[in-house]
């Protein structure tokens, strides 16, 4: 027979511990942030290596002369690692929510669902759009609006993605200050802050 928990304070940690799980979705895995920031690492390395862009300081001029084919090469890239980290986080979400014994479709899920992906697919086309005339502009935006977005999903999943999102943003107006290291600073926000938010989110919720 269960035990009677007494203890007042007890109880009402219990009580915040459920309304947490109900209200937030909790099964995010890190360990897909650090997969997703590496192979971002790695694309961002192969096409530089490829193409002879040195990402500490890009040359305009040089990127202007580039065949229309390069910029096709990195958009398909592009899009191929958005689908991959999509697919990743997910596949790795629904594991962890299925081992914790949490809904993969519920209230949280749904609320995460549209708070986060409204604002970047919002941003996505804009920065499509950007490619035209302002390709330079395109990689400080997708920051700041992916730091949007995590920013307000932050209100519905882990914390810390709140302050993931306002690195991000930093990161992407610090782009537009310094453009000429955009390659770098965006290589920084999509690889190595995934790689190390992943890495505390995987030591402080998920390693057993």
């Amino acid at each position: 027979m269960k035990k009677e928990n007494n203890n007042p304070v007890e109880t009402l940690n219990d009580i915040r511990d459920l309304m947490e799980r109900s209200s937030r979705f909790i099964s995010l895995s890190g360990f897909s942030g650090i997969i997703i920031g590496m192979l971002t690492i790695i694309c961002v390395s192969w096409y530089c290596n490829r193409y002879s862009i040195n990402p500490l300081d890009v040359d305009y001029e040089y990127l202007e002369t580039l065949p229309k084919e390069h910029f096709r090469v990195a958009l398909l890239t592009a899009l191929g690692l958005l689908c991959s980290s999509i697919a990743i986080a997910t596949f790795m979400s629904v594991r962890r929510a299925r081992q914790m014994n949490v809904p993969v479709w519920g209230q949280a899920s749904k609320r995460l669902f549209v708070n986060m992906f409204v604002p970047l697919g919002a941003g996505i086309l804009f920065c499509l759009f950007m490619l035209k005339d302002h390709i330079d502009l395109v990689l400080p935006l997708s920051l700041i609006f992916y730091g949007m977005s995590l920013f307000n999903a932050g209100n519905y999943t882990q914390k810390g993605i709140r302050s993931l999102g306002l690195i991000e943003m930093a990161l992407g107006i610090g782009c537009l200050a310094l453009i000429q290291y955009h390659i770098l600073l965006w290589t920084i926000g999509f690889g190595l802050m995934h790689v190390l938010y992943g890495t505390y989110m995987y030591i402080k919720f998920e390693k057993y």
